[in-house]
């Protein structure tokens, strides 16, 4: 069986129009919106300008370095860092006391005491 080819394909592939001019000129976008989907592809795209050398190197500092870690003074942190510390500390805790509290004066309220009667009889 043998499949039409050139001027006897199909209607279908006659019928569809040529691209417009302005679509035939306009850049290819693949490469861009690949690299802004997916940051490992940019970093890899960023990286084939680097020699071996240059990609192990960097590779390695960044591994090996250690980072420095900001801490605030001693007296800072016993200072207004601790008092603003314990400040919020204290509020927390009182708050969760009042909730507690709240809880159980609810819980007591909803539920009948069996010490209470209740005369509706009265004359």
């Amino acid at each position: 069986m043998s499949h039409p080819t050139g001027p006897q394909a199909s209607s279908a592939a006659k019928s569809i129009a040529p691209a417009p001019e302005a679509f035939r000129s306009a850049p290819h976008i693949g490469p861009a919106f690949e690299q802004s989907r997916d940051p490992s592809i940019a970093a890899q795209t960023a990286d084939q300008t680097k020699t071996e050398a240059q990609r192990r190197q960097s590779f390695m500092v960044k591994q090996d370095r250690p980072q420095p870690v900001q801490r605030p003074s001693p007296t800072l942190a016993l200072g207004p860092d601790g008092a603003a510390f314990n400040a919020r500390w204290e509020k927390e805790q009182s708050s969760a006391d009042r909730q507690t509290r709240k809880a159980e004066f609810m819980a007591k309220r909803s539920s009948p005491s069996p010490n209470k009667s209740i005369n509706r009889n009265r004359t």
